[in-house]
C-alpha cells in the first residue's frame, strides 16, 4: 500500500508544502526515485502554496507541479 509523505518544494516564486504518495516497498520507494522518474509533473495533495515575495497563502486539495520549475526539495517533517 502506498504511503503519503509530507514534502517541501521551492520554485522561483513559491514555497509548496504537500503530501506525495510513494510506494511503501519495491521499485521507486525513495523520494528521490519519485523525482527522478521521466514524468514531467509531480502530483501533490493537501497543498499549502505560499508566494515567497508577498507571503500570500493558498490551500488546495491537489496540485501538479512542473519538475522543471523546482529548485529545492526536502522532507517537511
Amino acid at each position: 500500500m502506498p504511503e503519503s509523505h509530507k514534502v517541501l518544494l521551492f520554485t522561483g516564486e513559491f514555497q509548496i508544502e504537500g503530501q506525495i504518495t510513494i510506494p511503501e516497498v519495491g521499485y521507486r520507494r525513495r523520494m528521490s526515485d519519485h523525482f527522478n522518474k521521466q514524468d514531467r509533473f509531480i502530483a501533490l495533495t493537501q497543498v499549502k502554496l505560499t508566494k515567497i515575495a508577498s507571503g500570500d497563502v493558498r490551500e488546495t486539495e491537489f496540485l501538479l507541479v512542473n519538475k522543471d520549475a523546482i529548485v529545492l526539495v526536502a522532507p517537511a517533517e
